[in-house]
């Protein structure tokens, strides 16, 4: 079949490449980062979820002979599925050098980067959809569905959907060559300014619309695509063969060449492009594969539309249906009755998983590779799709859908068969097939449950009868479901409100989900099954209402008004947003919107982070060896399998280690590794080097360690039981109280409640994973290249163990993609392990985590348990509280005491509560350790505290907005932990967010609303936050920086203490030292943070960095100025750099060191223990469909106190990132562990929530109108020297609960339509499962339930 002179060909950016052989193992993501050096496209979840490593990959199609370009997700695309055809990746399309293209450039300018990890992910997804389009014309909706599996965890969205929502209406040609227009990011303009989300630049704009100005200039973009190589359009397909180490792999051209492979090979898997069952196998399994690629067989991949059907080949895209769909829909040839099955299937496909599968994955791999469970086989199943199989000697037969799915797994396909094609047929006039799918998260999301419903309705005199029925399920159990009792039961009968109930009564007799069903939310599924019957009745009723109008046998529709109300309700409206913020006017750097210093590297992939680091050749790669039982006695541990592995190097366990074996940020008490006792799955138990990464990991599991298990505590309950705590220094706050709690409680006029509340974890998500680089050198220095916020914390852990001083360690961040507190002390441990083998071996030592193991022991934000009891007036005045806060810390200490006192100093959020007991309990479970998260408690009290408010106020019959308002903070009033506050801005934030959103007017529009609305209903919140900025430490409370002038042409170099994270750190301190100095912004630039350069620096966390450095920094420049003043006064013509040259020539120090510790603040237990205080408010309106739990955030306005800002549009990107990720902790973020609430889950102690099953928000989720304003005439006065701005990192994440406080306002009016009044619990995050669950209708009555409350890891 090969021949020798054939070689394996792949172009890259127009450039042939030929492939190595015996490479079948490899994925195009691993050929473009370690073989071309290409690492523009980044590895974030590995599993083709997050969208960082998109690359447009082009070929011919066999059939049509037309170039074809896809997006496809290269993480886990096999390098050998794109052999002949063309890759780009972004640093194809444009560079810094060569000239930014016009989708790079729009990015950068618009602020859509932050930490720019997934910045080139967006850019080739849109960049595959232009060329994609060709000559036509590109949507809103393209470009918002291009985007829907990309993840961002930094900017919010906002930024990135408005810098490429510019090119809407345009042809996507002319945004390719250059013809339309990408303005500079605008520095100068009037007093009050917006970006426009059209050109996201600063703007003249009213409240209520932004003018769309033409921009001020243009930097001509990179002329010319790179074209689709000539030589591939006339190249043949390659019929080829290869056989590696670890997988042999055979691309035949014919179904015949396949099928003989197939009976030759017994276990020879069939793959099209990148399926996910090879990848998954080769992830788990190390034995041998042999992979048989089918996806350029041109039988497999042809399209036929004929007068009554449509045959799609197998090893078609799924992208491909969706566009026969949509050539079907739009056809004048069909009759529009004929178009329902396809309208159907192509509105499913929008929710199907995301473009760059659906451009990888083929038809028949989701129908066989499933085994059912998929978003299109309930609806192949219903619409009566048939399959076309092919054996062994040319036989063939054909099976419909729904005889193809055996049950227990099984599908009717033979050893030696494969799926040639499928045939759709057309739908008959009167005959309806309607769509369902709910998932944690809209869009690239599994299905909880999906459903397909087809209905041919005939008329016999005056009455119309269901002449069929067919009803298909996923996700009511491990196999599709068809309910075909219930179809048979709806045959033949006139639909009717009455007979409706009882086709639900019999479906739900009929589709049982058993109470201990693998995947869990057994009642919520159950509700979804007999919902989505309920509702896909009403649409075809509809649908046969509308399409008989004029007919003369009309249908009159006799179901509920209110139920086909509801239909349809959740649309993509275009997501837009205004900005408004005070810009200071002239030359000054300082108050200007400048884009993060790192954009157009970010959007170019010029960026470089550890993971792309070009290794010194003799590196070694290193793997942690981890327990997997989540607690247990080490009896022995046996690592002689493991130098059986071929190219293992060493093995370091706790015993090996020269130092200390203890880590830790404040308390030092932790093993680094664990030498008596596990007690957590994934805890460390040492280190594996080897020359690959993979020998490394099997090296890691050839280890042979014998245990004695112990009993496990997973939950909060379990340890206040079994009294199981963390150790915890005494100097650290655990408890406090103010007035006389006690007798507060003892008013018998007083309005008192008490309760409990259950607030979840949230996994930090940073799209880049855990990475370090470890050098050594002579006399035992070792350089550490490293993934952490807190480079000393690291810096000290690897001088302890290794028992070297501090001063032979340099620990060096050049910039972090994305951080959240989840590398401020967790990142430290690995690096640590690392240099334990880079110190033995006198060898680099590389160690990068992929995703899953990442998740497993990084730790999350802390898991809460609150019971409370608090007290108000009848006219709702808050009198007293009493609150028991228990923190789930995990197996160790880490950082959960300070997180402790951050939530006990933030319990009293905004509001005067005069007689205040708090306490906080740090309980210790068999979970890795949870860790500082974006807030670090600050979050967890403030909304505990808005719960507790909640229940008061319903109690008390006052509405929550009047009751809040009630009781804000003023000017003067005193803390319970005893800080008087002092520049209050609360009532002013609040008046002004309320007349923003014209919140008066607006909550009388959701009233009438949901007065006409029964199973769709909208909720308005109004939440205020007042943040407290400091270190519970005092003595991290300082800061130290650098300032360098360069007499040759006086530019500045910057080093300072604190690490980039993505959050504009060095680009706030340039425009500080700018503004100091007097100097142009350009000419400043900011070095790699090292610990050889800043020592003893505070980690990069708390929102403090930029006080701290930034001030640091402005008192080096005035150290420079004092030195450069009597020259300037001497030339006071002079430049800059006239200025330094003259000061050169006098032998003038041109560096200074400047320092800065935070005056007043004395620390916890003191008068002052903070610095000052952030505030803000948000308004949020939400829909929320009530019989799945869906919601959409239709619009936020947000009012932030940022003082006088440095930069407001890098402030304006920390409110809108901070907002959605605290929307996501409160929402759709639930961590799900083996733990004795999910009984289903077999490993005890382990994640269950994957990267694949754990659901940040993407695109769909941010509000359709987005708001933001920055206080007017705003200023601090404890920061005179970074502009008197305020920090802003953290305190927008907690107004993201504002989403979860709208949602309960719809499930209020809800439940209050039902007769239900009062308050009702509904625990955090409030999934589409809870609220659905919390809400109060027919269907839930109708349902067997389980269990009183969703199942909780808490």
């Amino acid at each position: 079949m090969n021949r020798d002179e054939d070689s394996l060909v792949l172009y890259v950016n127009g450039v042939k490449r030929v492939l190595p052989r015996g490479q079948g193992h490899v994925t195009l993501l691993e050929f473009l980062r370690d073989n071309l050096r290409l690492t523009g496209a980044k590895l974030g979840c590995g599993v083709g979820g997050c969208g960082s490593c998109t690359v447009m990959v082009s070929c011919v199609d066999p059939r049509s002979k037309e170039i074809v370009h896809r997006a496809v997700t290269a993480c886990i695309c096999p390098l050998y599925s794109v052999e002949g055809m063309h890759v780009v990746t972004v640093e194809g399309i444009g560079s810094t050098m060569k000239g930014l293209h016009p989708l790079q450039k729009s990015l950068a300018n618009s602020h859509g980067t932050q930490c720019g990890y997934c910045s080139p992910g967006f850019i080739m997804s849109i960049y595959a959809l232009l060329r994609s389009k060709g000559r036509e014309k590109v949507t809103e909706e393209d470009i918002r569905h291009a985007l829907a599996g990309n993840l961002c965890r930094c900017t919010g969205y906002r930024p990135i959907v408005s810098s490429f929502l510019r090119f809407a209406g345009a042809y996507a040609d002319d945004v390719l060559n250059g013809c339309i227009e990408v303005p500079d990011a605008v520095l100068h303009g009037s007093e009050e300014k917006s970006i426009c989300p059209s050109t996201g630049k600063p703007c003249s704009c009213s409240r209520d619309g932004c003018s769309r100005g033409g921009p001020n200039s243009s930097i001509p973009a990179i002329q010319g695509e790179p074209i689709f190589p000539p030589a591939l359009v006339s190249r043949k397909s390659l019929e080829f063969e290869d056989h590696g180490a670890q997988v042999s792999w055979y691309a035949p051209k014919t179904v015949d060449g396949a099928l003989r492979l197939m009976s030759t090979i017994p276990d020879a898997v069939l793959v099209c492009g990148h399926t996910s069952r090879a990848i998954r196998k080769k992830n788990t399994d190390g034995s041998k594969q042999n992979l048989v690629s089918i996806s350029q067989i041109p039988e497999l991949l042809s399209v036929s539309i004929g007068d009554d059907c449509v045959t799609i080949g197998a090893a078609n895209p799924v992208s491909v249906l969706s566009s026969v769909c949509s050539k079907v829909i739009d056809s004048d040839a069909l009759k529009e009755w004929q178009k329902s099955f396809m309208k159907s299937i192509q509105s499913q496909l929008k929710w199907f998983a995301s473009p760059a599968i659906r451009n990888g994955g083929s038809i028949g791999g989701n129908i066989t590779e499933t085994r059912g469970v998929s978003d299109l086989v309930p609806l192949f199943i219903a619409a009566w799709v048939e399959y076309r199989i092919v054996g062994p000697r040319s036989s063939e037969r054909t099976v419909n859908a729904i005889d193809f799915y055996l049950g227990d797994g099984q599908i009717d396909l033979q050893p030696g068969e494969m799926l040639v094609d499928i045939t759709i047929p057309f739908s008959r006039q009167y005959e309806y097939l309607v769509e369902f799918k709910q998932a944690q998260r809209r869009g690239n999301a599994f299905a909880i449950v999906n459903a397909g419903i087809r209905v041919w309705f005939t008329h016999s005199g005056e009455s119309w009868m269901m002449k069929e029925a067919c009803i298909a399920y996923c996700g009511a159990s491990a196999n599709v479901v068809v309910a075909r009792s219930t179809s048979e039961f709806m045959r033949g009968k006139e639909l009717s409100s009455d007979l409706l109930e009882d086709i639900l009564e019999c479906v739900k007799n009929e589709v049982h989900i058993p109470d201990n069903a693998m995947g869990g939310m057994v009642d919520y599924r159950r509700a979804l099954v007999v919902s989505f019957l309920k509702r896909g009745l009403a649409r075809v009723s509809n649908l046969l209402q509308e399409n008989t109008l004029s007919a003369s046998h009309r249908f009159r529709n006799s179901l509920d008004p209110d139920l086909t109300l509801c239909v349809d309700r959740h649309r993509l409206d275009a997501t837009k947003g205004l900005q408004y913020f005070d810009e200071s006017g002239g030359p000054d750097a300082a108050g200007k919107p400048y884009p993060h210093q790192s954009a157009d590297l970010h959007t170019t992939g010029e960026a470089i982070y550890v993971a792309d680091m070009p290794l010194p050749i003799d590196a070694l790669h290193a793997w942690l060896v981890l327990s997997e039982k989540p607690h247990a006695k080490i009896k022995s541990i046996d690592t002689s399998p493991a130098f059986e592995v071929p190219g293992v190097i060493s093995v370091h366990l706790a015993r090996d280690i020269p130092g200390i074996n203890l880590v830790g940020c404040i308390v030092v008490n932790e093993e680094m590794f664990a030498s008596d006792t596990v007690s957590c799955v994934g805890h460390m138990l040492g280190v594996v080097a080897a020359e690959t990464v993979e020998a490394a990991k099997k090296g890691a599991k050839a280890i042979q360690i014998e245990y004695e298990e112990l009993p496990a505590i997973f939950s909060i309950e379990e340890a206040i039981a079994q009294n199981s705590t963390l150790d915890c220094p005494e100097s650290m706050l655990s408890h406090y109280e103010c007035g006389d709690v006690d007798a507060a409680f003892s008013d018998p006029d007083l309005i008192v409640t008490e309760g409990e509340f259950r607030l979840g974890g949230q996994e930090h998500f940073y799209i880049e994973p855990h990475g370090h680089l470890v050098i050594p050198g002579e006399e035992d220095k070792i350089i550490v290249h490293a993934m952490t916020q807190c480079p000393e914390t690291c810096q000290t852990s690897i001088a302890r163990l290794l028992k070297i001083p501090n001063h032979k360690v340099d620990v060096k961040v050049k910039r972090i993609g994305g951080g959240f507190g989840g590398k401020e002390t967790r990142s430290n441990y690995y690096a640590t392990a690392a240099a334990i083998a880079a110190y033995f071996s006198r060898r680099p030592v590389s160690i990068l985590l992929d995703r899953e193991t990442d998740l497993q022991i990084t730790g999350k934000r802390h898991p809460f348990l609150t019971k409370y009891k608090a007290a108000c007036t009848r006219d709702g005045k808050i009198v007293g509280c009493d609150v028991q806060l228990f923190l789930n810390g995990g197996n160790t200490l880490d950082a959960t005491g300070g997180t402790r006192i951050k939530a006990l100093i933030g319990l009293d959020s905004a509001f005067k509560i005069p007689h205040f007991r708090a306490k906080g309990t740090l309980c210790k479970t068999n979970l890795p350790s949870n860790t500082a998260f974006r807030g670090f408690g600050t979050p967890e009290a403030t909304f505990i505290m808005e719960n507790i408010l909640d229940k008061l106020a319903q109690e008390a019959n006052i509405d929550y907005k009047t009751f809040l308002e009630i009781n804000l903070y003023k000017e003067g009033d005193v803390t319970p932990y005893g800080q008087t506050l002092t520049d209050i801005t609360l009532k002013t934030c609040w008046q002004q967010a309320l007349d923003n959103a014209r919140y008066d007017e607006r909550r009388r529009q959701v009233d009438e609303f949901n007065k006409s609305h029964k199973y769709v209903k909208r909720g308005m919140a109004v939440i205020p936050l007042k943040y407290g900025i400091g270190y519970e430490t005092l003595c991290l409370n300082q800061g130290g920086a650098t300032v360098r002038i360069y007499q040759e042409d006086g530019t500045v170099l910057v080093s300072h203490g604190g690490v980039e994270l993505g959050q504009g750190l060095n680009t706030k301190i340039s425009q500080v030292v700018a503004h100091e100095l007097g100097v142009p912004f350009e000419s400043v630039i900011c070095s790699d943070r090292s610990t050889g350069r800043i020592p003893n620096a505070s980690p990069t966390s708390g929102s403090m960095t930029s006080d701290l450095n930034g001030a640091a920094a402005a008192n080096a420049c005035k150290e420079l100025m004092k030195q450069l003043k009597p020259i300037m006064d001497e030339m006071p013509d002079a430049s800059f750099k006239e200025i330094a040259q003259e000061a050169y020539g006098r032998r003038i120090s041109l560096c200074a060191h400047g320092f800065y510790s935070t005056p007043e603040v004395n620390g916890i237990g003191q008068d002052r223990p903070l610095n000052y205080y952030t505030m803000a408010v948000a308004v949020t309106e939400v829909e929320v469909d009530t019989l799945t739990g869906d919601y959409i955030p239709l619009r936020t306005d947000i009012v932030f106190d940022v003082g006088r800002s440095i930069n407001p549009a890098i402030d304006i990107g920390q409110i809108e990132g901070g907002f959605v990720q605290g929307m996501g902790w409160t929402t759709t973020e639930e961590l799900v562990w083996g733990d004795r609430e999910h009984p289903w889950i077999k490993e005890k102690g382990k994640l269950y929530s994957t990267a694949l099953r754990y659901k940040i928000p993407n695109v769909f989720q941010i509000p359709k109108d987005f708001r933001v304003t920055l206080l007017r005439n705003a200023s601090c006065s404890k920061t005179p020297l970074v502009y008197r701005s305020k920090a802003i990192g953290e305190p927008p994440f907690c107004v993201g609960t504002s989403v979860f406080w709208a949602i309960k306002d719809a499930i209020y009016s809800q439940r209050a339509e039902a007769g239900r009044l009062g308050w009702v619990q509904l625990d955090s995050p409030c999934t589409p499962e809870r609220v659905r669950m919390t809400c109060d209708d027919g269907v839930l009555h109708l349902i067997d339930r389980s269990q009183s409350n969703p199942e909780h890891s808490c």
